[in-house]
């Protein structure tokens, strides 16, 4: 007897034995926006963080003492780009 139950659940499949009608579920693929929202939303935050520490100065003056201690990103690549290409006059001259 309890071979013939084995035997009968295993030929009614699950979608049959749920009750519901599955004859009309599509699988869609998935569009632009939902395989590149994390890369999307992550490059446009980081984008709008650089933005924003590139213009603070602008908005916010700073202080002679305090330009010392604050770079924009523009001025990082450019003295990495100076750093980089063999210019050793910056680092004669003290302009790092």
């Amino acid at each position: 007897m309890a071979g013939s139950i084995d035997a009968g659940a295993a030929e009614i499949s699950l979608a049959d034995s749920s009750g519901l009608d599955h004859s009309g579920d599509i699988i869609t693929e998935e569009t632009w926006w939902e395989r590149n929202e994390r890369m999307v939303l992550g490059s446009g935050f980081i984008f709008l963080f650089l933005f924003l520490w590139e213009i603070g100065p602008l908005i916010l003056p700073l202080s002679a003492g305090m330009k010392l201690f604050f770079a924009t990103p523009t001025d990082i690549v450019a003295s990495l780009y100076r750093m980089f290409s063999g210019d050793d006059s910056m680092f004669l001259n003290g302009n790092i």
